[in-house]
């Protein structure tokens, strides 16, 4: 997912996840929850799909550069820092370390929005709770 999308996907997540102060859209709310869940779910596990794959191909990525910058090169590397330093210079692999930051952030959030989601079951209730105990429902 492009951040872009992903920026719209979190303005859609906090509209979708509000409800109103009265019983009707607490109830309503509650009824959702289940398909939100499942909906976002879905959604997270295929960022954390690609999350992983990214990973990986970062780490052939290193891989390579490593080979190259240390064995291909007339350079002699001092430390492990001087060879990292070459290797990070590499734009491709900018790039993909750019776009991990990015997914990572989209998996965090997601993440948190799941959590979220997950909870409001149990605010939903206190919420009613509230509400009938100020009736004196209770």
């Amino acid at each position: 997912m492009r951040i872009e999308d992903f920026n719209m996907l979190k303005i859609k997540a906090e509209k979708e996840i509000q409800f109103k102060n009265d019983i009707d859209s607490a109830m309503e709310m509650s009824s959702r929850i289940p398909n939100l869940y499942m909906k976002y779910l879905d959604i997270y596990t295929a960022e954390f799909n690609d999350l992983k794959k990214l990973s990986y191909k970062m780490e052939k990525k290193y891989g390579e550069l490593l080979e190259e910058t240390k064995f291909n090169s007339t350079m002699v590397w001092k430390d492990k820092w001087e060879l990292e330093s070459q290797i990070n210079r590499d734009t491709t692999y900018y790039d993909m370390k750019v776009e991990y930051a990015q997914k990572e952030y989209m998996v965090k959030y997601l993440e948190e929005l799941l959590g979220n989601i997950n909870r409001m079951g149990y605010s939903i209730k206190a919420f009613v709770d509230c509400k009938k105990m100020m009736f004196g429902l209770q």
